[in-house]
């Protein structure tokens, strides 16, 4: 894109899940950066987020722009499949300077985008934290409409795309083996705002209770590579007296993840997805947080955004050394090995009964996300690479 220094530059940034309003931080930071470059956003009025149905409210007081449209599919949740619709129109009265299309490569919206700027003469990129090479036509039946969609997609997408932002340098590998030929930044764009932070700073502070039991917890959609049957294992040659188990979520392994635990004599406290304003407060209740995923059916733990989001509260962050888990958990919190719930055992024991290891590990904890996953040092970073990138 040639220099185009001299005038005000806008760039539009479409993704679903800018309902949730914690997602819409990052850019307004990056609104704040730059006086000739501005953000404005373009979502679904409406996308389900983590089991629950969340409408946008706009702020008016914020700088940032906010635009909406209606979306097919997204009161179902399924990202990949949604497209929105009346989007050129939009656009055209946008106006905008370049597109950054915050969902997958292998999205109808990513397509759908790419379509319209190649017709309205624009450049757009996409943004990916897929961390190992998916090949969509051996992974799905011929039936299956994701089959033909996603292979679709991806191929237009590398061919139109100017850039890819990638969020590791394990999804930038997995771009090259996918064959995507075009520049890509890698920087990060998951991150914490401060209400989580507030929490975990009055946590840090506070004299830990010995006599009390500890909340060991699990806060997701229960999928079967979520390895929340791990957990479970790992828990049942444990004294049960020693520790509380409470999971936060909704899914199709509810079920049997209900019956192993009665299998197994573990006791867990079901709790139902909250209102993402709400997450904190779930997070206070926590001190240790486990995500178990490990890759099943090609299916993996990209980030684990909810890692990042415990720390910052005060949780001790334990996960599997599988997916984008290792990375996030790599100077802070403690990792075992995927699918093994003995080692497991020995972590959650070593964090039950040994407090001034706890505490520290807590402090680690805290400390690593306040330094790498505050919005403000997340949007420097993205903001840069952009602008450098398109040579503005």
């Amino acid at each position: 894109m040639e220099n185009a220094s001299k005038r005000n530059l806008k760039i539009l940034v479409v993704g679903h899940h800018f309902v949730v309003k914690d997602y819409q931080k990052l850019w307004d930071e990056c609104n704040k950066i730059d006086s000739n470059i501005s953000y404005e956003l373009i979502m679904p009025k409406c996308s389900l987020q983590n089991g629950n149905l969340v409408h946008v409210h706009e702020d008016l007081n914020s700088p940032l722009k906010i635009h909406t449209v209606d979306a097919p599919f997204a009161k179902q949740g399924r990202q990949h499949l949604l497209f929105f619709k009346d989007i050129e129109e939009k656009i055209r009265k946008i106006n905008p300077d370049f597109i950054y299309c915050a969902e997958e490569a292998n999205s109808i919206i990513t397509m759908q985008i790419g379509r319209i700027c190649k017709k309205i003469g624009i450049d757009y990129s996409f943004w990916s934290s897929l961390n190992f090479n998916r090949d969509y036509w051996s992974m799905y039946s011929y039936f299956n409409i994701r089959k033909y969609l996603f292979t679709l997609c991806n191929r237009y997408n590398f061919k139109h795309s100017s850039f890819a932002n990638v969020t590791s340098t394990a999804a930038y590998d997995t771009k090259i083996a996918q064959g995507y030929t075009k520049p890509m930044i890698v920087a990060q764009t998951h991150a914490v705002s401060q209400e989580f932070f507030d929490v975990g700073n009055k946590r840090i502070d506070k004299i830990t209770d010995t006599s009390v039991k500890k909340t060991i917890g699990f806060v997701g959609r229960l999928l079967d590579w979520k390895g929340i049957d791990i957990l479970i294992e790992a828990l049942a040659s444990m004294d049960s007296g020693t520790y509380d188990l409470v999971i936060y979520g909704d899914g199709e392994e509810k079920e049997n993840i209900r019956n192993l635990s009665q299998k197994l004599n573990v006791k867990i406290i079901f709790k139902d997805f909250v209102c993402y304003e709400e997450m904190p407060n779930v997070f206070s209740n926590i001190d240790i947080l486990v995500l178990p995923s490990l890759t099943r059916n090609g299916i993996n733990e990209k980030f684990g955004r909810v890692l990042i989001e415990g720390m910052a509260t005060g949780c001790v962050a334990v996960g599997s050394a599988d997916g984008g888990i290792p990375k996030v958990l790599s100077s802070a919190g403690v990792l075992f090995k995927p699918g093994d719930s003995k080692n497991l055992t020995q972590v959650l024991e070593s964090l039950l009964f040994d407090n001034s290891y706890f505490r520290l590990m807590q402090e680690n904890c805290y400390n690593d996300t306040l330094e790498k996953h505050a919005y403000s040092s997340i949007a420097s970073n993205l903001h840069s690479e952009i602008k450098e990138l398109l040579c503005w």
